[in-house]
This record gives C-alpha cells, sequence and structure tokens, in this order.
C-alpha cells in the first residue's frame, strides 16, 4: 500500500536489481510478490507512514503531486469536479484499490480534496488521513524535475479558505 500510493514513500529503502532477485530467492511469502521479488525493504517507521494515510478518504499523493492541481484551468475542472460531486447524496465510495465500498458522504469526499488544495485557516473541514512530509519528498522531487522539463504544469499555490 505504501509503496503504491507514493512510489517512493520514506518509509521503504528501494534495493538494486542485483540484491532484489536475491532476496526474492530466499523469500519465505513468494506469493506475496512475483515469486518473491518485492524491489524494497521496509524501514522501522513504516507503521507510521501507514497510519498517516489510513482511516479516512485520501486522494492517493501520487495523483495530488503528480497529476491533479497542475495548472490554472486544471484546477478551477477540478475544483467543480469536487463540487457537483459534495451535492450528490451518498454514503459510500468506491475505493479502486483497497476495501472495496468505503464510507464517505460529501463532506469526507470534499475534505479529501481540501486537504492539498486548499490552505484554510480554520481546519475543521479538512480533518483525515495525510501523508507525512517526509513521504512526500520522492514525488516532490520528481514532480520538480518534471516541471523543471516542462513535461507538466507547475503546482497552484494552495488557496486560502475559512474552513
Amino acid at each position: 500500500v505504501i509503496f503504491s500510493l507514493f512510489f517512493q514513500s520514506g518509509a521503504i529503502n528501494v534495493q538494486g536489481v542485483g540484491e532484489a532477485f536475491q532476496d526474492a530467492s530466499k523469500s519465505l511469502a513468494p506469493e506475496l510478490g512475483w515469486a518473491g521479488l518485492l524491489p524494497w525493504t521496509y524501514r522501522e517507521d513504516w507503521q507510521q507512514a501507514f497510519e498517516a494515510v489510513s482511516g479516512g478518504v485520501l486522494v492517493p499523493p501520487i495523483l495530488q503531486a503528480l497529476v491533479l492541481n497542475r495548472g490554472e484551468r486544471d484546477a478551477q475542472v477540478l475544483r467543480k469536479f469536487v463540487e457537483d460531486v459534495s451535492r450528490w447524496p451518498f454514503e459510500r465510495m468506491q475505493s479502486l484499490h483497497f476495501d472495496g465500498l468505503t464510507p464517505c458522504g460529501p463532506g469526507e469526499w470534499t475534505s479529501a480534496f481540501r486537504r492539498f488544495l486548499d490552505e484554510p485557516v480554520l481546519p475543521f473541514g479538512t480533518q483525515g488521513p495525510a501523508p507525512r512530509g517526509k513521504d512526500l519528498e520522492f514525488l516532490r522531487d520528481f514532480g520538480q524535475q518534471l516541471e523543471d522539463s516542462g513535461v507538466i504544469n507547475p503546482l497552484l499555490q494552495k488557496r486560502q479558505s475559512i474552513v
């Protein structure tokens, strides 16, 4: 889960190819990866990284850092989409990668996006899971490289909001 949300979280050590294949041959659980090939090891604080993104609705950090909130037009389209969906009467959403149906109403939906789109003065409307800063370092650095190369638009500044 940690790897899929971040690609390279602060809670994992990415192994070299040779080391990964060597460890795969000694794997006690080959069914968890491709014949035991899991090209990373976990650092001692991996549970804190997992807990930071657990317990609520979260826009995956990979989308926050590299896809969404890029360019003024895209941000306006995203905000309108979030607002439109928040008007629907719903109590659950389908999670793409985890437990399936997840408890989520319009408030949780909006909060998940506002946690990375806005800079609230009073953070009451933005409670929920949020990744640790050190788990976002790789994505931020990679995003900056893509931005500097002209591949993606710059991240927009967070807008100030009352809640």
